[in-house]
């Protein structure tokens, strides 16, 4: 725990594992799929009921901490949550909803990676000096920046495929 609080959370050694864990199941998916196929149901149900827990734990953790704010770490139950939903991703047989427009997005999501953090970022200070009224509606200033983060650099990716700007697209969006 302590080394993780040595390095920032956005560099890629702190989420090591989770690279690691996702090349080998990358290459090796059809065995996971094996073990994970017949527990499709536990999967899910377990994934929801660690999502409310994870809930209840951040809450009783800022409650404790005595602060009305604590910085946002990955505690081993949202590791656990996370590995959760993950197994019950692989546990599916197809039967996920728009799992093909999730894999495609899944395609482009170093690009969207790259593009998230200044649309998100841009996107609240424009709407802290031109809308603040806004940052009160908890709810809805997560929907945009949600859905901006997500959609924008979709956007630019798919304005970057057209043949005049082709040739940085790899540049722009790795």
């Amino acid at each position: 725990l302590l080394l993780i609080k040595l390095f920032p959370k956005w560099l890629f050694i702190v989420r090591i594992f989770w690279f690691s864990l996702g090349l080998v199941i990358a290459f090796h998916r059809n065995e996971f799929k094996k073990i994970f196929e017949i527990k499709t149901i536990a999967w899910i149900s377990l994934a929801i009921v660690l999502f409310f827990l994870g809930i209840l734990e951040w809450e009783w953790l800022i409650k404790f901490s005595g602060l009305n704010w604590i910085e946002t770490r990955e505690t081993l139950l949202d590791a656990v949550y996370s590995m959760t939903v993950l197994f019950a991703i692989l546990s599916t047989n197809k039967i996920l909803p728009l799992r093909n427009f999730i894999e495609k997005i899944g395609s482009q999501s170093f690009g969207i990676y790259l593009a998230h953090i200044p649309v998100t970022q841009y996107l609240a200070r424009g709407i802290y000096h031109f809308a603040p009224w806004l940052l009160s509606q908890t709810i809805l200033f997560t929907l945009i920046i949600a859905v901006a983060g997500l959609g924008l650099p979709l956007f630019g990716m798919w304005i970057f495929r057209k043949p005049l700007l082709k040739r940085v697209y790899g540049y722009v969006f790795g």
